[in-house]
């Protein structure tokens, strides 16, 4: 699988939302071999120095939590917080999901077939309206700590990005979990 930088991403789904378009991007381009079904996919926890346990804006440390849910009839609903070690707060409503089986290692339990995920949708940065989001996640390992991975982009309504934690900048949560549940009759995700 190639990592793509977002410098190199260009618009491939667009959501509409109130008078404006929110463009979004997929960060990751799955293998064509790699079709698997996830059921929902949720988590949280931080980024940043694990030495350290004074929350969101101190220590360098990004808090996250999240839940995406696959719906019959094909719609995602789910939320998304994310706060920055700089203490800039953002609030998402995801409205896609896609799943993929990579080479690394994972999940664990549940086992569930996928090890990855990309959601997103759009919200608020700092109380204001007009942001896209997309977020990138990884089920290592049961316990996640220091084995699960999270990024996130966000983007202004004309496709700027605002804030972003990526692999560049270690994407290897310090504290928390991630967990890719499977399939199951009321909720079975798309895949790519």
């Amino acid at each position: 699988m190639r990592r793509l930088r977002w410098q190199d991403l260009f618009c491939v789904r667009g959501i509409i939302h109130g008078a404006f378009l929110l463009v979004g991007f997929s960060a990751f381009a799955a293998p064509a071999s790699a079709s698997t079904l996830c059921g929902f996919v949720a988590g949280g926890g931080h980024l940043g120095d694990d030495q350290a346990f004074g929350g969101a804006g101190v220590n360098d440390q990004d808090t996250f939590s999240f839940m995406a849910l696959p719906q019959r009839d094909g719609t995602v609903v789910g939320d998304v917080q994310n706060t920055t070690h700089e203490g800039d707060f953002f609030h998402g409503g995801v409205t896609f999901l896609r799943c993929w089986k990579d080479e690394g290692p994972g999940p664990e339990h549940p086992m569930a077939i996928a090890n990855n995920a990309e959601f997103g949708g759009f919200g608020t940065w700092n109380g204001e309206v007009g942001y896209g989001f997309s977020i990138h996640v990884a089920d290592r390992a049961e316990g996640g700590r220091q084995e699960d991975e999270y990024e996130i982009w966000i983007w202004d309504d004309a496709g700027n990005i605002v804030y972003s934690q990526t692999m560049e900048d270690d994407a290897v949560i310090a504290g928390g979990n991630i967990q890719i549940m499977p399939p199951n009759r009321g909720h079975s995700g798309p895949s790519e």
